[in-house]
């Protein structure tokens, strides 16, 4: 299997339902020439993608990964993975949407260049740390390991800073798992949930104020601001219950 599959099957794995899938689904459907989602899944699912998602002021920070995965996940690769000479591209098919393929990618990830032969444009990068930068965006954390383990072997570079890598990584899981608990905790309140009081509540407004902030980082801020101390378990304990009420309903 080549590792642009792997990319795509480690995508398609941790694909989530909603928000994210419309916009994965947006990301397929934007690069392609006659708008068709050929897998049964997607067909399935391709009333989801409605005219008001290609407006560009829909695409936040949160949303664009998701619309990222799907351009990939369709016409989306890695070449030369093997020899270290790396090329990263997205050959978009549709020359309706250039413009506003452009514009995003303009907006979101300016570090991609692009060219044209046959017709065709295409987005690409070659710096490795462009194309470290966007798998660790693609939220293929596997694909990221073997990624930089192929760097190490084939000595494409000298040295990794390992911390830096680990973030990276940390940062993603960190920020996917606030989005999850964040929705919930959106939810159980719209719902008035019977357990939002006290600690429980203050602990669920400190994650919808402070989003991209990791477990330690959300203790520390608690124990700074509160006349009351509460551990790094405690918090993930909170916010583990916040998403068990809103699965429950």
């Amino acid at each position: 299997m080549s590792f642009s599959k792997d990319i795509k099957e480690e995508i398609l794995k941790n694909l989530n339902e909603g928000q994210e899938l419309k916009y994965f689904l947006l990301g397929i459907k934007l690069f392609s020439k006659n708008s068709l989602i050929t897998h049964d899944y997607f067909k399935r699912q391709s009333h989801l993608v409605e005219d008001d998602f290609f407006l560009i002021s829909n695409f936040t920070k949160k949303k664009f990964p998701s619309f990222l995965q799907g351009a990939f996940y369709g016409k989306g690769s890695i070449s030369n993975f093997q020899k270290g000479n790396l090329h990263f591209e997205i050959r978009n098919y549709n020359d309706s949407s250039e413009k506003i393929i452009s514009s995003l990618f303009a907006s979101h990830t300016p570090q991609f260049k692009k060219y044209k032969r046959n017709g065709l444009t295409t987005f690409y990068l070659k710096k490795t740390e462009e194309i470290r930068s966007i798998l660790a965006t693609l939220g293929a954390s596997k694909s990221f390991l073997k990624f930089e383990k192929n760097i190490v072997e084939s000595g494409f570079i000298n040295s990794i800073v390992k911390a830096n890598n680990i973030e990276i990584l940390n940062q993603f899981k960190t920020d996917k798992a606030a989005i999850k608990q964040i929705n919930a905790i959106n939810l159980i309140m719209s719902r008035y949930h019977p357990a939002l009081e006290g600690l429980f509540l203050e602990v669920c407004k400190l994650r919808k104020n402070n989003s991209s902030a990791s477990l330690k980082e959300l203790s520390q801020i608690f124990n700074s601001t509160h006349q009351k101390f509460i551990s790094i378990s405690g918090i993930n304990n909170i916010l583990r219950r916040a998403v068990q009420y809103a699965k429950e309903g």
